[in-house]
């Protein structure tokens, strides 16, 4: 015995039309989730684009997917990427890209992402440079000094303070 299915759905109505996905980039460097996608940042060819996961199937996100036009060259001449990390911008949420002289972020909604740049002279030395400190405000060190994200998106030395006591400390220190 068995038993007939009817197929009595017509094609237009079994979901949206395909788009082509690609395979997980290899030797990504840097992975992070952000406003439900994934993202997948810097490979050896590709030192400042991002790839970010798709979110349009019937049961939401799909971060194993990867549709191909989902990328971005992220500000190239900047440099290549050398961390990111999540962050809100009053009760916005973002996520900063950042170089080794320069910082960048991602904010939006999938897929209409925008990229833009909070500053060129504030760079992150390393991925794990950046910290969260308990008011909710980002601190990272690089381009020799340590940064904090102001509540209006830019990034402010705040290491001429700790500078200054050093100097203080250890006369030696220059």
């Amino acid at each position: 015995l068995s038993t007939e299915y009817m197929d009595d759905i017509p094609d237009g109505e079994l979901g949206p039309e395909w788009e082509d996905r690609r395979s997980c980039p290899r030797g990504v460097y840097f992975i992070k989730t952000f406003s439900a996608s994934l993202f997948l940042m810097r490979t050896e060819d590709n030192p400042s684009r991002v790839w970010w996961s798709e979110q349009g199937g019937f049961n939401g996100s799909t971060p194993e997917s990867f549709i191909s036009t989902h990328w971005r060259d992220v500000f190239p001449e900047t440099g290549a990427i050398t961390g990111s990390k999540p962050s809100l911008l009053g009760d916005r949420k973002i996520m900063l890209v950042f170089k080794e002289n320069a910082t960048h972020y991602v904010s939006g909604d999938y897929p209409h992402w925008t990229f833009g740049t909070v500053s060129t002279v504030a760079g992150c030395a390393g991925p794990s440079l950046a910290q969260a400190a308990p008011d909710g405000t980002l601190i990272w060190y690089g381009s020799g000094t340590f940064w904090k994200l102001d509540t209006d998106g830019r990034a402010v030395d705040i290491g001429a303070p700790i500078r200054s006591k050093l100097k203080k400390i250890n006369k030696d220190y220059e």
